[in-house]
């Protein structure tokens, strides 16, 4: 995660940097328009709805305010990095971890279900793998 936090998106990891894109433009769209799943609709193989589910969960249940930049802000604000930091747990398979880091943003319930949500979110469309 620290080594994210202030860093320029466009030398983040193509995963990273799809999935902020992803983050960022799913809140853009639930602060404008109220709808954010056309946002991430052709991002993802699901069409988005694992992905939905997942930041739902940081919506209604994050202990505090998070924030997240605009879709055009050129470097990696620090709850985007914790964000990737938790999806990049999850990734590769380090669920407790992922579990505790979690529950830093929302309660222990809502962290598990977090936590299943982004793994059974598809890579993002562009990735490298």
């Amino acid at each position: 995660m620290y080594d994210l936090i202030d860093r320029a998106v466009r030398d983040l990891r193509t995963p990273d940097r799809l999935v902020l894109d992803a983050m960022r433009a799913w809140v853009h769209s639930l602060t404008l328009a109220g709808e954010p799943k056309r946002a991430v609709a052709g991002r993802f193989i699901d069409g988005g709805s694992s992905f939905d589910a997942a930041m739902s969960i940081l919506d209604r249940y994050s202990a505090d305010t998070l924030s997240f930049q605009r879709p055009c802000h050129p470097q990696v604000e620090e709850i985007e990095a914790v964000l990737l930091g938790l999806w990049r747990l999850v990734i590769d398979g380090r669920e407790r971890e992922a579990t505790q880091t979690a529950a830093l943003l929302v309660d222990a319930d809502a962290a598990r279900d977090l936590v299943r949500a982004i793994r059974n979110i598809p890579p993002p469309r562009g990735t490298l793998h």
